[in-house]
């Protein structure tokens, strides 16, 4: 199963596009394995990018991505991330998407 992911010789033309987008993602944004990654928890159209958000990792004032109701703890490796803009984000940052 992984060599049929690593490649994607034999998958399906959506699947192929994808990978191709994972592999060409920028480091921050590309730690998840690759099919967690292609089940959608990084990929969802909508999100944007952390400069589109006008992400900042230490917001100043009461809004943080800490009461945000778009942040997310991945259990695994006790990172964060939001499920409105791509990579990993830090509870003190703050966004331009920011939601009580």
């Amino acid at each position: 199963m992984n060599d049929y992911l690593n490649t994607g010789d034999d998958a399906q033309p959506e699947v192929k596009e994808a990978i191709e987008r994972f592999r060409e993602l920028p480091e921050d944004e590309r730690e998840d394995v690759l099919l967690y990654w292609l089940l959608g928890s990084g990929t969802p159209p909508y999100k944007v990018s952390k400069q589109d958000s006008e992400y900042t990792d230490a917001a100043e004032g009461k809004q943080t991505c800490d009461n945000c109701e778009f942040l997310y703890l991945k259990n695994a490796n006790n990172k964060y991330i939001c499920s409105q803009i791509r990579g990993r984000v830090k509870p003190e940052g703050w966004c331009n998407r920011w939601e009580k």
